[in-house]
């Protein structure tokens, strides 16, 4: 939404107000110059994510191998043509990451309304146009198009061969990999609406883990693991899982063993069925220790064409 303000003019229709133990500040939102989001927040996971340059770099390198190859292998027709298709388009990044690479043409699925709405504004405002400067990244909308579809991508019926995507791409992992339904809707997606043999990215998936010995924070120099186990409630139920920055150095732990790997998919191609509910694991040790934790992580290989 958001009010118009002009210098020199009084903004009204606001109000403050004190409650639940914090100050709020309303506006009234008939008043927008554009039709409001719906109230959502986003967590700060989201942020994150979108702050990880590693991970857009790899991402952008991977599509740009991916689209680079599928235009290789095209035989007659428009050989520089190369429709991708993003499923779970988000923020738009990836989107418009096709778009750079070389993409004629790019369609994003986002099942959540205020998302898809959020990421056609992003996509606006990066178009070269008269409203933007000369330098944005992306072409006009007549030389380079990328829609937005609110929807859920297995809603989307079978598409002509003709405009079957050459490129299926996702960034639909949450911290388990797993979630979002991953597998359903890539396989979905690939088989229905891509061409036969489209590349997906990310194409693999791994689920790793080691067993470490953890231990509590020590408190004003005091050795406080005694308290271990009460510690903390949550930990005996069957789903309790706590988040880890690995790279960051996060947790007061030791590696005791070697990864194991739990599975391994191929995106696309792999089924739910395919996903073990249960499954005998062997770890090697690696030092010695009392091993009380496991610490669990996926890894992705992107791209066959750069792997």
């Amino acid at each position: 939404g958001g009010l118009s303000v002009r210098e020199g003019e009084l903004v009204t229709g606001i109000t403050a107000r004190y409650g639940q133990g914090h100050a709020w500040v309303d506006w009234d939102l008939s008043r927008a110059e554009e039709p409001p989001f719906g109230y959502m927040a986003l967590s700060d996971w989201y942020f994150e994510m979108l702050r990880d340059g590693a991970r857009h770099d790899l991402y952008e390198k991977a599509i740009r191998a991916e689209i680079e190859a599928s235009k290789e292998r095209a035989v007659g027709g428009d050989a520089a043509a190369c429709r991708v298709l993003d499923v779970g388009s988000g923020d738009g990044i990836l989107s418009m990451m096709a778009l750079r690479a070389g993409a004629s043409a790019v369609v994003g699925v986002e099942f959540i309304n205020s998302i898809a709405r959020a990421s056609e504004e992003i996509v606006k405002a990066n178009r070269r146009g008269p409203d933007t400067p000369p330098t944005a990244p992306l072409k006009p909308a007549d030389e380079a198009p990328l829609d937005v579809w609110c929807t859920d991508v297995r809603g989307v019926t079978r598409v002509p061969e003709a405009k079957k995507f050459d490129v299926l791409v996702s960034e639909l992992m949450d911290a388990s990999g797993l979630g979002e339904n991953l597998i359903q809707l890539m396989r979905y997606a690939r088989n229905e609406l891509c061409r036969r043999g489209a590349p997906v990215i990310p194409a693999r998936l791994r689920l790793l883990g080691v067993l470490c010995e953890v231990r509590l924070p020590q408190l004003a120099g005091t050795d406080m693991d005694a308290f271990w186990p009460v510690w903390p409630p949550e930990r005996n139920s069957e789903t309790l899982w706590l988040g880890v920055d690995l790279d960051k150095g996060e947790g007061d732990f030791r590696v005791l063993t070697k990864p194991a790997e739990f599975m391994s998919l191929e995106l696309g191609k792999a089924d739910v069925n395919d996903v073990p509910t249960r499954a005998d694991l062997k770890f090697e040790g690696a030092e010695a220790g009392r091993a009380n934790f496991v610490v669990w992580w996926f890894e992705t290989q992107l791209s066959t064409a750069d792997p």
